[in-house]
This record gives C-alpha cells, structure tokens and sequence, in this order.
C-alpha cells in the first residue's frame, strides 16, 4: 500500500477526512502490543529480581 504513516496520530487526519477506516486499527494496535512485548523481553532478559541479590 501506498501512502502510509507511521505514527498512529499523523494517520488519524487523513482517516477522518478520507472515511477510510478498513486497515487504521493496526496504527493503534500495533505499536501498544509492541511496547507490551518490548516490557515484557526487556523484564525477562535485563530485570534481575531484587530479592535474590545478596549484600
């Protein structure tokens, strides 16, 4: 597909003026379930679980 943005908000414009809402859920959608998996790898590979260091 031609045209297409980004970023979930510049995407919004051309949606409202154009009617065209088939495919725009995945400009939202997208980049939350992203993040949400990003924490989630980020938890699992950096995160060292303060109860187990020892001073």
């Amino acid at each position: 597909m031609t045209g297409a943005s980004m970023n979930p908000a510049r995407s919004l414009g051309p949606a409202l003026v154009g009617n065209l809402w088939q495919h725009h859920w995945v400009y939202w959608v997208a980049p939350i379930v992203g993040a949400q998996l990003a924490v989630l790898l980020y938890k699992r590979l950096f995160f060292k679980d303060a109860r187990s260091d020892s001073f």
